[in-house]
């Protein structure tokens, strides 16, 4: 009976050791994916910030160089 039982314990804790393993597995796999999304989010803010950066520079110089022409074609 012994014997029995030990079985039954070994292989449900060889059970519980596989439940551990891939917890552990899909843990580090949530945590990579985490530095993945927090580091594409930095790079897709940056790289807003730059454009809206480049577009209203850009909208500055057309509307100064547009008064530039504005005036020398009224005088």
């Amino acid at each position: 009976m012994s014997v029995l039982k030990n079985a039954k314990n070994e292989h449900i804790n060889s059970k519980q050791k596989k439940r551990k393993h891939n917890l552990i597995h899909i843990l580090d796999h949530l945590e990579s994916q985490r530095i993945y999304n927090v580091s594409l989010f930095v790079f897709l803010s940056l790289s807003l910030s730059l454009s809206l950066s480049l577009l209203l520079a850009t909208t500055l110089f057309q509307t100064q160089n547009g008064v530039v022409m504005a005036r020398i074609h009224n005088t």
